[in-house]
């Protein structure tokens, strides 16, 4: 097809990866670029939750994740030296009853890979530089290997990131706050009397520690404040550091995720803090979501969808981030007494450990017939499923 009706994703991350992979799959020219030489190689993003994996079942990645990933059968909540409440994932009717460990340049690896197989390969030192949009066209201006190109396309899309140079071509707002001090995160190789199937919640007087495990005997750790090194338990042994970092969380949402032909997803169009695990998850959802609503004609649905989407699922993170790390009376309250007795309800107790795995969200955004799938199920052996 003519590079006129070309769909270009500006960059490779799992949200990027996953919009090519998916437009792909129904038969739409697509490229993707990347501003980066190599693939990420940092583990970031640890959780692939329920409803993701529904997702990207029918591109055939789903078998692939549950081969490499470790599954995660719930998360306890608690202090050093007591439990407060354990939210069991397992209880829930659904062959997904789990969430699912793996280091984000492990997922990305495998989109990529899935990618290839349908003839589409990232583009890499490759940077997004400037738009404009005239009639059915956008004209994207690109450097790639330091030398200036021009490409004509049907659709833009800005996987790029919380800083995303797409969103500030289109002259989008990016209102939302900012939390003032660092927070920090470690993967270690470390030896561990905790139970190991499932995920760790602490509470300390001056902020919350969380634990996984997403390898034999490697751990990723994560605090509300700097030097998580410095704040593990006893029953975490380090033996090797392998990677740690500092970062800054922001709950932010674009105004809007869609201006003419061009469009937003992933953390180009929210950031929230990593509490509840749904920032990957959330960014694949956008990206599904935009792949069918560009195969069916319909993307003026896309950004009234994925905003209210995502606008509900801000509110709730930013609730849970609060109650998590405040030290007040009430949280204590809430976290030790509340919500230990309200999850004596197994109803009550489904329906949380459903939202913490990214169901019950927003089935009526894929509620419209999907176009024809190619290369998909005869290769794979996993039949296409509807998205809901």
């Amino acid at each position: 097809m003519p590079d006129t009706d070309t769909i270009l994703i500006v960059g490779a991350g799992p949200v990027g990866l996953t919009t090519a992979l998916e437009l792909a799959r129904f038969g739409r020219p697509v490229r993707i670029i990347d501003e980066q030489a190599q693939p990420s190689q940092y583990s970031k993003a640890m959780g692939i939750n329920t409803r993701t994996l529904e997702l990207l079942e029918p591109s055939g990645v789903t078998h692939r994740l549950l081969e490499q990933g470790t599954r995660i059968a719930g998360v306890q909540f608690g202090s050093d030296s007591r439990s407060y409440f354990t939210v069991d994932f397992s209880s829930l009717p659904h062959r997904y009853n789990f969430m699912l460990g793996l280091p984000q340049s492990e997922t990305e690896r495998i989109l990529e890979i899935r990618l290839n197989e349908f003839g589409v390969h990232v583009e890499r030192a490759n940077r997004f530089v400037a738009l404009h949009q005239a009639g059915d066209q956008v004209v994207a201006e690109l450097c790639a290997n330091g030398q200036a190109t021009e490409l004509h396309a049907r659709h833009l899309i800005g996987a790029d990131g919380a800083h995303s140079r797409v969103r500030r071509a289109l002259d989008i707002d990016f209102p939302g706050t900012s939390i003032p001090y660092p927070w920090s995160l470690a993967d270690v190789r470390a030896r561990s009397t905790l139970d190991d199937k499932l995920a760790h919640v602490l509470f300390r007087p001056d902020g919350v520690l969380f634990i996984l495990r997403f390898r034999r005997d490697v751990y990723r750790v994560a605090s509300n404040r700097p030097d998580v090194l410095s704040r593990l338990p006893a029953a975490l042994q380090v033996n090797e550091i392998l990677w740690q970092s500092e970062f800054r969380v922001s709950h932010r949402q674009a105004s809007h995720y869609g201006e003419g032909r061009c469009f937003l997803a992933g953390d180009a169009a929210h950031i929230h803090s990593p509490l509840g695990g749904r920032g990957m998850n959330m960014g694949i959802e956008d990206a599904c979501t935009l792949a069918v609503c560009i195969a069916n004609e319909c993307t003026q649905r896309y950004s009234s969808n994925r905003h209210r989407a995502g606008a509900a699922a801000i509110r709730m993170i930013r609730a849970q981030t609060r109650l998590a790390t405040s030290s007040s009376r009430a949280a204590r309250m809430m976290r030790t007494r509340v919500l230990p007795q309200m999850l004596r309800s197994s109803t009550f107790h489904q329906k949380l450990a459903g939202r913490m795995l990214g169901l019950g969200y927003g089935a009526a955004d894929y509620d419209f017939p999907r176009p024809p799938e190619r290369g998909c199920a005869g290769r794979t052996g996993i039949k296409a499923a509807h998205h809901g």
